[in-house]
């Protein structure tokens, strides 16, 4: 009986212990909350995954993944060019490489 509740005392002072410490990395988060102000966006919007220039123009988006591509761009690609889209292009092989 008295190892039971020398068991339970234990717990009570590590989760008062445990409390204690979060609630001082808290009041510490709050006190040192300073973010600089957020900065205008300057960038130029989506970007087409195959050329990394700004979407414009005609455009076509995978159905898989919603990757937005220029038409031309995902000709020459053969197929979606994310990596693990199930609408990917097949592996190119190279002249002479073994299967």
């Amino acid at each position: 009986m008295c190892s039971l509740w020398l068991v339970v005392f234990a717990a009570i002072a590590f989760f008062s212990a445990r409390y204690a410490f979060r609630e001082a990395e808290r009041r510490h988060a709050r006190e040192h909350a300073g973010f600089d102000p957020p900065l205008p966006w300057e960038g130029s919007g989506q970007r087409c995954p195959f050329c990394h220039d700004g979407l414009s123009g005609t455009t076509r988006t995978c159905r898989s993944c919603e990757a937005t591509y220029h038409d031309e761009c995902l000709a020459e690609a053969g197929g979606c060019v994310t990596l693990g889209c199930a609408n990917g292009a097949e592996p190119r092989r190279l002249p002479g490489e073994r299967t």
